[in-house]
This record gives structure tokens, sequence and C-alpha cells, in this order.
């Protein structure tokens, strides 16, 4: 229901709180919101709230210690332990669903629902973000410095 969003680039954020004070949505975004990820190392070290891009149309999220993957492809694809889901972008159709190895019961989407559009959003917001598809370890520096 917020006009305005906010995503953390966590590789140029310190934490410091600041954000709190003058932020234009709720609460305190280094804690709060999506927490974007440059560097792949730093994603995996994360247990929740922690995103990365990875170029081509695709995201990984970890939340509540699993690791999730949407991809757009016409479809959204979601690809969580316990299932592959297709779903139709217009609708929100389940197209095709497969079980996954950790299948039991049922398969939540909002964690798929939020990373797809934290991807679109992204794609549309901040189009200059790197894909992630660099090795891991590697920093980026502020896109206005250097070549």
């Amino acid at each position: 229901t917020q006009s305005l969003q906010v995503a953390v680039l966590t590789d140029f954020c310190n934490e410091c709180g600041n954000c709190a004070t003058f932020c234009p949505t709720a609460g305190a975004p280094y804690r709060d919101k999506p927490r974007l990820y440059l560097d792949r190392d730093d994603f995996e070290a994360q247990n929740d709230n922690a995103f990365m891009l990875l170029g081509g149309g695709a995201i990984e999220a970890r939340l509540a210690g699993e690791t999730l993957r949407v991809e757009v492809d016409g479809a959204v694809v979601c690809t969580t332990p316990q299932a592959t889901v297709r779903l139709d972008p217009a609708t929100w159709e389940v197209m095709e669903a497969r079980a996954g190895a950790a299948a039991d019961g049922e398969v939540p989407l909002e964690a798929c629902l939020a990373a797809y559009f934290l991807l679109v959003s992204l794609g549309e917001a901040a189009p200059f973000l790197p894909g992630g598809a660099g090795p891991a370890g590697t920093r980026v520096g502020h896109p206005g410095y250097g070549d």
C-alpha cells in the first residue's frame, strides 16, 4: 500500500541506522527491507531476507534458511527445495508443478512472488545493477567512479 519502497544495497550500507530517520517508507530499511547482495560470498553467508540478482531475468532469495530461485522466461518459474512451479505472470495461475527433493505438503509461493516483484522492480528502477554473474568474492564499486 506504500507508494515508495526500498531495497537495501548491502554493499553500500554500513548499517548505521540513519535511514530509519529519513526513509519515506515505514521501518528501518537496513533491517526490515529486502537486502540486495551484489557479492556472492556475502549472499551465501546470510540466512534470511537476502536477495541476489543473477542476470538473464533471474534472482535468488534466501528466506528463513531456504534458498529459492525465480526466473522469468515468459512464465515465472519458481524453484524451491519443495517444488518447481511455473506461473502465468498475467493470472498467477499454476501452469505446471513438479515436486522437489524436499517435497512435503504445501508449497508457499509468497516468497516467490516477493522475489519476482523485486526482480521486475529493480529491472525497471535500477537497470545499472549488475546481474551477479561475476566470480564469488568480487566487490562492485560506485557506478559513478572509474570504468
